[in-house]
């Protein structure tokens, strides 16, 4: 009881771009999240791990999970209407206003908007031992950010979008590498020093 006790206080934080935050995971959540991870994997059938399997683990979240417009909308409508934001009640609010940004809300949920995509899709690939990172960007269309994923496999860095290859019949949003990513997408200064940080070894230092 005591050990049950001890690891109920155990909370994970998920980066999120909405509001500047995290997200709050529990102990409880979290290892809901992984065994529905594992169930993922072995629906895939992902017994190796190369560009192929992390491709079928890409399309899996691309067309498993429904863009969450309808709470974006309320989002929208939400957020600004909220005063101070440090009240309990609008604490609770952003909380749950944060939801669709994680990973959490792709996996349980089946429900989220780019950033959850990225997460779930982060999440995943974290379990087969595949370091990825999540890249802010926009592109054509799109004013506001968005969010896509990096991922390394074999000392080279590939890209891809998992959230904007539902809507794409002819291209396919994966496996790009940094000279092509950045000729479909708008990227940050910030993601030109980190790959140069990443595949050249060198220090920068940016805010």
């Amino acid at each position: 009881r005591q050990l049950r006790q001890a690891l109920s206080n155990i909370t994970f934080g998920e980066k999120t771009t909405f509001d500047d935050g995290k997200y709050i995971i529990s102990y409880d959540q979290a290892k809901d999240m992984y065994f529905r991870a594992l169930r993922i994997l072995k629906y895939l059938e992902i017994k190796e791990v190369n560009l192929d399997t992390i491709k079928k683990i890409h399309e899996y979240v691309a067309f498993s999970i429904k863009y969450d417009t309808k709470g974006l909308n309320y989002r929208d409508r939400t957020y600004f209407n909220l005063s101070d934001k440090k009240s309990e009640k609008e604490k609770y609010i952003l909380k749950r206003l944060k939801l669709m940004n994680t990973s959490y809300a792709a996996l349980v949920n089946k429900k989220a908007v780019c950033e959850g995509y990225v997460n779930m899709m982060i999440f995943l690939l974290s379990i087969i031992g595949i370091e990825a990172r999540m890249v802010n960007c926009s592109y054509e269309g799109i004013e506001f950010n968005h969010a896509a994923i990096k991922f390394k496999f074999n000392g080279i860095w590939y890209y891809a979008d998992p959230e904007r290859e539902r809507l794409t019949e002819e291209t396919d949003e994966f496996g790009y590498t940094f000279e092509e990513f950045k000729q479909r997408y708008n990227i940050p200064v910030k993601e030109y020093l980190d790959m140069n940080k990443l595949e050249r070894g060198r220090k920068w230092v940016y805010c």
